[in-house]
């Protein structure tokens, strides 16, 4: 077993904060590289959502919550970016109660009645790996993702669709 002088001399906490944002400058790089003619087309959407009048809603549930968070209310940030928040939702109340809220039938359909969101408005909904939103009965929207993210994820199902339809 390694004694503590040992340890602290082959770990630096500045070596591990700088390979953790080499990291994530990586993977932001790869993202804006491979995502970025999406990004531009999500952007003009909003663009003509709030120029049309209309407000961009943001949503997420456990852990995609946190990023719906980080989309409203920031200094300098969008006015017209409203939140659903459902406190019962959110990991911090209780990680089993959350579980079986967001499977409650009828619950998005009460939390976009309660928002306001109007036709013509606009709904973010952060993907989570391993989360899901919810979305226990039909929902009619427009979603943007590249052509290559799976929509099962790595599971094989007969719910995955291995040829799409061009839109």
């Amino acid at each position: 077993m390694k004694d503590t002088m040992e340890i602290s001399q082959t770990f630096s906490a500045g070596v591990g904060i700088d390979a953790y944002f080499a990291a994530v400058s990586e993977i932001q790089k790869k993202v804006l590289e491979s995502q970025r003619g999406i990004l531009g087309k999500v952007a003009e959407q909003m663009a003509q959502t709030i120029l049309a009048g209309g407000r961009i809603f943001v949503f997420g549930t456990g852990h995609s919550h946190m990023l719906a968070e980080e989309g409203y209310c920031r200094a300098g940030g969008l006015m017209s970016v409203q939140p659903i928040f459902y406190t019962a939702l959110m990991l911090h109340e209780s990680i089993p109660l959350e579980a079986k809220v967001e499977r409650t039938p009828g619950l998005a359909a009460d939390l976009l009645d309660r928002s306001g969101i109007k036709e013509g408005e606009m709904l973010v909904v952060p993907k989570g790996v391993e989360h899901k939103p919810v979305a226990e009965e039909e929902v009619l929207l427009m979603l943007f993702e590249p052509k290559a993210t799976k929509h099962t994820g790595e599971v094989e199902s007969e719910l995955t669709v291995r040829k799409y339809d061009y839109i």
